[in-house]
């Protein structure tokens, strides 16, 4: 996706909500001074200010899934500069109806832009052809309706040349942001891929050690604890030998979904190479490690694989200690990991 994540554009939008709001205010005292003189920006401005105000509001409380919020300042601010342009045409004489004209169009663009940017490619397409077409209606209908007053003016022209452009920059924008969609899920792809193991569907090795080294780095900033968990197979090697490289694929994935469906929300599990899976579990000291991997290790103890396997893993736990590089905690990991083998496997050992 192209589109900006909902936290950066809240934050924008608890910016801009308050500034457009003081903007209509300081346009409604231009118009108390006489400097601008527009009846209908004079009961707009108000109503304007008030609605900024109301959604900055609606942002400051809404954290998630506001795009329903953005629709309405999206329908009010069109609404509001296809009134406009419409009333200049109703009363031509007191208006400038070709500078109307040029300000529609300015903020057509900014609207037809910031859809595409909330929306994507395809919802966005259509949110925008509705407000195009409406636009040619309203304004259209009442260059009809105040015909009489229009004779001799070049207003149809001008309207023509703005929905001409209007249209085809929306042709350009969708198709714009329709490219860059698909250029950004094929890096996307291209990026899963690379941190994706292929067999099991977890992530890789390569994933495992950016995500060790993010996570000792929130642990020396915060001073928090995190464990580390290496998971192996065990007689992995006469699964293969016994039923064959097909039937050990399938338990390694097995293993794999079982991992996945068993730990907690915020751990992190993968394929550390071969039969072994590394788990990381943040915030978490190595009692309630320990005791997290020995609630796995009953699990895959009484569950039937493929081939009516039943089968058993051992498991080395090792926890951060503050100052403590990564290649130790995980010798550490792997010291526990051979312990548990030596002393008979099916079992979990923490250093």
């Amino acid at each position: 996706m192209t589109t900006l994540s909902h936290q950066d554009r809240r934050l924008i939008y608890l910016y801009a909500m308050p500034m457009a709001s003081l903007l209509c205010l300081f346009g409604e005292t231009l118009i108390q001074l006489g400097i601008h003189n527009n009846a209908f920006d004079a009961y707009g401005f108000p109503f304007l200010s008030i609605f900024f105000g109301i959604l900055y509001f609606a942002f400051l409380k809404i954290r998630q899934g506001f795009e329903l919020t953005e629709l309405v300042l999206l329908t009010g601010l069109f609404l509001y500069i296809n009134g406009s342009l419409a009333y200049a045409l109703t009363y031509p004489p007191a208006i400038n109806v070709a500078g109307e004209i040029g300000m529609n169009g300015i903020w057509s663009i900014s609207i037809h832009t910031m859809i595409f940017w909330v929306f994507g490619s395809r919802k966005g397409l259509r949110i925008t052809l509705i407000y195009f077409f409406l636009a040619i209606l309203l304004t259209l209908s009442t260059y009809l309706v105040s015909f009489s007053q229009s004779q001799g003016r070049d207003d149809l022209f001008y309207l023509t040349q703005l929905y001409c452009a209007t249209g085809l920059y929306i042709l350009i924008i969708s198709t714009f942001i329709r490219n860059l969609e698909s250029r950004s899920y094929e890096v996307q792809e291209m990026s899963d891929q690379a941190f994706t193991d292929a067999l099991t569907h977890l992530p890789n090795r390569r994933f495992l050690e950016a995500s060790l080294s993010n996570q000792l780095f929130k642990a020396e900033s915060a001073n928090i604890d995190f464990i580390v968990a290496i998971v192996d197979i065990d007689h992995f090697k006469s699964i293969n030998d016994t039923y064959g490289h097909l039937v050990g694929d399938e338990v390694l994935q097995q293993m794999a979904q079982l991992l996945a469906n068993s730990l907690r929300h915020g751990d992190i599990v993968g394929r550390w190479g071969g039969e072994e899976f590394l788990i990381i579990c943040p915030n978490t000291n190595l009692a309630n490690g320990e005791a997290v991997i020995e609630r796995f290790r009953q699990r895959v103890e009484s569950y039937i694989f493929c081939n009516h396997l039943h089968i058993s893993i051992s498991c080395g736990v090792s926890s951060w200690s503050p100052g403590e590089i990564l290649d130790n905690l995980l010798k550490k990991a792997d010291k526990a990991l051979y312990k548990a083998k030596k002393q008979g496997r099916n079992l979990v050992i923490a250093a």
